[in-house]
């Protein structure tokens, strides 16, 4: 079962020369459960998410800002390899951001963490 629903399938930027470029994305805890959620991506200088990790209590939204460093010219084609993976697991109320470490996401028995990629995709202005 996944934890968390997106209000879109791809992480999308629109380009501009020399500006960091940022995305609003929004998460929906869809169970009755307190869930952790942590931001990870293939690039660690060339973005930065707020917040970066969290817990989402049940059945409210967060809007998490991501923010790619800015670009002096778009890449070729608009290519972009980029991926963001969101970890999110079930925790107890009692559980806070400051408890939330890299032990909080790994899999053991018993214990479900869902792992979500998400592209990452440039697009250019009208």
């Amino acid at each position: 079962m996944e934890f968390l629903q997106f209000d879109r399938q791809e992480v999308s930027f629109v380009f501009e020369a020399n500006k960091k470029l940022s995305c609003l994305l929004k998460l929906t805890n869809k169970t009755d459960s307190y869930i952790a959620f942590n931001w990870k991506v293939t690039d660690h200088k060339n973005y930065s998410f707020l917040p970066n990790k969290g817990i989402l209590l049940p059945r409210l939204i967060c809007t998490t800002v991501i923010t790619k460093r800015e670009l002096e010219k778009p890449p070729p084609d608009l290519a972009c390899n980029d991926k963001v993976l969101l970890q999110s697991t079930k925790v107890i109320e009692s559980f806070t951001k400051n408890d939330i470490d890299m032990e909080t996401f790994r899999k053991e028995t018993g214990k479900v963490v869902n792992e979500v990629k998400l592209k990452v995709v440039l697009l250019l202005s009208d």
